[in-house]
This record gives structure tokens, sequence and C-alpha cells, in this order.
């Protein structure tokens, strides 16, 4: 570990135009700053009228999509499928 890692610690902060110094306090600032910051920052992000359809390309003709199953429905097939093979 680097010798001047404890000289970088942060004993105190001013918030709400005050010095605090307690540890709890400040963990708890911290807290709330990084669990706050990220709601904070998504507001700020300008809202588009665009679709998801806007940024799609043009539809693959031999694509396919996965829908929900059970088991049921696989045990048909596969019972199905027993002199098939």
């Amino acid at each position: 570990m680097h010798a001047n890692f404890a000289s970088k610690a942060i004993d105190a902060l001013k918030l709400h135009g005050r010095i605090v110094t307690d540890p709890a306090q400040l963990a708890h600032a911290f807290n709330g700053f990084f669990t706050g910051i990220g709601t904070m920052l998504a507001q700020k992000i300008p809202q588009e009228q665009k679709t998801l359809d806007d940024f799609l390309c043009h539809p693959i003709p031999n694509s396919f999509a996965l829908v929900p199953t059970n088991l049921n429905e696989i045990m048909d097939i596969a019972n199905s499928a027993n002199g098939t093979l």
C-alpha cells in the first residue's frame, strides 16, 4: 500500500454551511451523495420523443424469438419425438 494513503483520508466536510468531523455523519453524508447521484444525473438527461423502433434497423426475415414455456409443453414435445430419432 502506498505510504501517503492515510494522508488522503477525508476527516471533515462542509455540510449545509457547517463543518462536520463525526465519522458517522461523514459516512451518512457520503452514503446520501452516492445513493442519490444516479437519480440526480438521470433527471438531467433530456427526454427524447423517439421510440425503440426509431433505433432499430430493418427486421431480419430469418430471425426468431423465444417465448415462455412450461414443463408440460416440453414433456409433450419430448414424448411426441420418441419414435422419430
